[in-house]
C-alpha cells in the first residue's frame, strides 16, 4: 500500500477526495415480495475474485419498495463495486444501475477519474484491504477507514493507457493460465487411461479385456471381501451415532480417518484427532499404515487411498471402509488402482444410490468386483503405473509452478502499474 515517489504530473489523493463512498443494504426477508422485482441487488458471491469483471445482473432482483424500506443504495452505471465484508477486496464495474447488500463498498467515480484505473487500483491492494480490516465474526474494512487511504491521481489520458496495458498484459496472462488449465485437464485423463489399461490387463501388453466378461489368461474376478485379509475387522466401517460423537474430539491424540482424507487414488492430510481414552473403546474401528481406506459417500465412487505410515494410531470414520488387503494374492497398491479406475467406477456406477448425496454401504463395498492377475503380475503393473504417474506427477508440479507464477505476474503488473512504471 506505501506509495513512493511519484511520476511527474500524478497527484496524490485519498480515496474520499477521487470518489463517493456509498454503503448496500438488505431489505427485510420477512417480506419476500421485497425480491420480486427489477432492481439488481448484488451480493459478494456473484463478484468474481482476482478480477475487474463487469456486473449487469444478479440472482436476486429487489423491488422499488424493498429499496425503499432498506438502507440499500440505487447506484449509477459505472459504479465501482468493491467487496468489503467476510470476502474483502473482489471488485466489479456495474454495467447498469445496480443496488448491493452491506457487504460492499461502492465507489462513484468524480470528475478526472477514469472507473477502471480505481478498480484495477483497489483489486492490487486487495491484500492490504485484508490486512486492515477488523471484526470477530468476520472481518469487514470500513468506508470511513477507506476514505482516508491515499490513491495515486495521474492525468485522465494516462489512467487510460495504464488500464489499457493491464488489460493487454492480464489478456496474455490469461490465455497462458487457460493452456496451462487445458495440459492439467489432459494429465487427469491420462491418469484415468493409466488406470484403466492397468485393470484391464492391457498395460503390459497388447492383451486385455474385450468386455466385462472377459478376462485376460490367468486373471480372475475377485470381489473385495475375498481379497481382504483372515483376521477380524479386516473390512470395516466406522463408529456410528453415539459412539463417536462431537465430545470425543480432542485439539490431539489418535486420528479419525474421515472422507476428507479420500483423495482419488492420494491421502490427503485434513487432520482429527479423538482423546486416548475413547480410542481405546474402538478396537473393532482401528485402521493402520498400508491399508486402504474406501470412501462410501459423496462424488466418484468407489475412491480409495492408502493411509502413510506417519499416521500413527488412527480410526476410520463412519462413511469410510477400512480395507487391510491379504498379501498373498493382492497388492495393496494395485487395488487403489483399481478402486479409483473408470473401470470399476462403470462396473458399480448401477449399486450407487442416493439423491444428491451418491452412497455405497459396507455390504455393496465389499461385493465390488475387482479384476484380479497374479501377484508377480500385479507387482510388475503396479511399477508400470507408477512409473508412468511419476512422470505425469512432475508435469503436474512444472503446470502447478506456472500458475501460481501466472498469480504473482498478475500482482508484479498491478505494482508496476500504480508506480508509474508499466510502459
Amino acid at each position: 500500500m506505501g506509495i513512493g515517489n511519484l511520476p511527474d504530473g500524478w497527484t496524490l489523493s485519498t480515496l474520499g477526495e477521487i470518489a463517493d463512498l456509498i454503503g448496500g443494504g438488505t431489505p427485510s426477508r420477512e417480506h419476500p415480495e421485497y425480491f420480486t422485482g427489477n432492481h439488481v441487488w448484488l451480493t459478494p458471491t456473484e463478484i468474481p475474485h482476482n478480477r475487474v469483471t463487469v456486473v449487469s445482473t444478479s440472482r436476486e432482483k429487489i423491488t422499488d419498495e424493498g429499496l425503499k424500506k432498506s438502507s440499500a443504495r440505487l447506484l449509477p452505471k459505472g459504479t465501482v463495486l468493491m467487496t468489503s465484508r467476510a470476502s474483502i477486496g473482489y471488485v466489479a464495474i456495474a454495467g447498469t444501475e445496480v443496488t448491493t447488500n452491506q457487504g460492499f463498498a461502492s465507489f462513484i467515480c468524480k470528475d478526472g477519474v477514469y472507473n477502471h484505473f480505481l478498480a484495477y487500483w483497489l483489486l492490487g491492494n486487495a491484500d492490504y484491504f485484508v490486512e486492515q480490516a477488523t471484526g470477530t465474526t468476520f472481518k469487514e474494512i470500513t468506508k470511513s477507514k477507506l476514505r482516508n487511504f491515499s490513491f495515486p491521481l495521474p492525468p485522465l489520458p494516462e489512467q487510460g493507457r495504464i488500464v489499457a496495458k493491464i488489460e493487454e498484459l492480464f489478456t496474455q496472462l490469461d490465455a497462458g493460465t487457460a493452456a496451462l488449465k487445458r495440459v492439467r485437464a489432459g494429465l487427469k485423463r491420462y491418469k484415468a487411461s493409466v488406470l484403466k489399461a492397468a485393470v484391464e490387463g492391457k498395460l503390459l501388453e497388447s492383451r486385455g479385456i474385450e468386455n466385462s466378461d472377459e478376462l485376460p489368461d490367468g486373471w480372475i474376478w475377485a470381489t473385495v471381501a475375498e481379497l481382504a485379509a483372515k483376521e477380524p475387522y479386516s473390512i470395516t466401517d466406522g463408529p456410528f451415532g453415539s459412539k463417536l460423537k462431537t465430545e470425543h474430539y480432542t485439539d490431539v491424540g489418535p486420528r479419525v480417518m474421515r472422507l476428507q482424507n479420500i483423495g482419488e487414488g492420494e491421502f490427503r492430510d485434513a487432520k482429527a484427532h479423538i482423546s486416548q481414552e475413547h480410542f481405546e473403546t474402538l478396537k473393532r474401528h482401528r485402521i493402520y499404515a498400508g491399508d486402504l481406506v474406501i470412501a462410501g459417500l459423496g462424488e466418484s465412487l468407489p475412491r480409495a487411498c492408502i493411509i502413510p505410515d506417519y499416521v500413527g494410531d488412527a480410526i476410520v470414520k463412519a462413511d469410510c471402509i477400512r480395507l487391510k488387503p491379504n498379501s498373498q494374492i493382492a497388492d495393496a497398491k494395485y487395488l487403489l488402482f483399481a478402486l479409483n479406475s473408470e473401470t470399476i467406477k462403470k462396473l458399480v456406477a448401477k449399486i450407487v444410490h442416493g439423491i444428491g448425496r451418491p452412497r455405497m454401504n459396507q455390504q455393496e463395498i465389499k461385493a465390488i468386483p475387482i479384476p484380479l492377475p497374479p501377484l508377480s503380475e500385479q507387482r510388475r503393473i503396479v511399477a508400470e503405473v507408477e512409473r508412468r504417474l511419476s512422470v505425469a506427477q512432475e508435469v503436474e508440479s512444472v503446470v502447478a509452478a506456472s500458475v501460481a507464477r501466472a498469480g504473482r505476474l498478475r500482482q508484479s503488473v498491478l505494482k508496476n502499474a500504480f508506480e508509474g512504471k508499466l510502459q
